[in-house]
Formats: structure tokens, sequence, C-alpha cells
């Protein structure tokens, strides 16, 4: 996989939902941020809490092995 600098940005600009002025449950907001290779950084924000995760491939893939691969979570996700 390589990142393109298009798609990078289009998925930047489209990956949040912005948090709602008036406090409206429901809202979330991911923030991604390109650290290198294929290692990403995302803020996971809701009106009460925000986590901060590590998204990287391992090496053998082109990334930094220091977090959680992308399919990782997806499948961590989908179990819970």
């Amino acid at each position: 996989m390589r990142v393109v600098p298009d798609l990078l940005k289009v998925v930047k600009e489209r990956a949040s939902i912005r948090i709602d002025p008036r406090g409206n449950v429901g809202t979330t907001r991911v923030d991604f941020n390109h650290l290198e290779q294929k290692s990403f950084e995302a803020t996971y924000k809701t009106e009460d809490r925000e986590f901060d995760i590590l998204i990287d491939e391992p090496a053998v893939r082109g990334g930094m092995s220091r977090g959680a691969t992308p399919l990782g979570y997806f499948v961590t996700g989908a179990g819970g």
C-alpha cells in the first residue's frame, strides 16, 4: 500500500463529523495525522471523552510496527 497525497487530503477532510456546538448527543470526530511511512496517529473525540490511537503497518509491509494495523482495529471493532 502506498500513500496517495490527494487521497490522503480527501480522507482528512471527510473523516470527521463536526462536533455540534450545541452539545447534541452522538457527535463524533476523528482527526488523522500522518506521521511517517505507513504510520498514522488518530484522535477519536466524542462530546465527553477523547482517545489517541496509533495506527501502523508491520515493517514487512513498509510500516514501523509501532501500533495496531488498520485491519486489527477493524476486526476489534467488529468483535465489540
